[in-house]
């Protein structure tokens, strides 16, 4: 995980790509979270987007997926955190695959 000095999002295809060139990939939450729905998404698993820690200006500053793995149950799925339970419960955001808000 990297920060980025200017946002930019990397796509899947090119971020598998990047590992299976270099065998690693350096990027932040956005990249990492877009990769990880992105697989979901071809294997048929529902996903959706937890964005977290509203700064003092209204922005996100993490995302992570959240995955369904029965019905209404979901699974958080945060690439970025061993185990990939994040442990943030403040203010929060769900958007699903569909880029609607919930």
């Amino acid at each position: 995980m990297i920060g980025e000095p200017e946002e930019m999002l990397i796509h899947p295809v090119r971020a598998l790509y990047v590992i299976g060139a270099e065998g690693v990939l350096y990027c932040d939450c956005d990249d990492a979270s877009m990769l990880v729905a992105a697989l979901c998404a071809a294997i048929g698993i529902s996903f959706r987007f937890r964005a977290i820690c509203p700064d003092v200006y209204g922005n996100f500053t993490h995302v992570y997926p959240e995955l369904c793995i029965s019905g209404d149950v979901w699974l958080s799925a945060d690439p970025t955190i061993p185990g990939g339970v994040p442990a943030w419960t403040g203010d929060s955001l769900l958007v699903n695959q569909d880029q609607e808000v919930l």
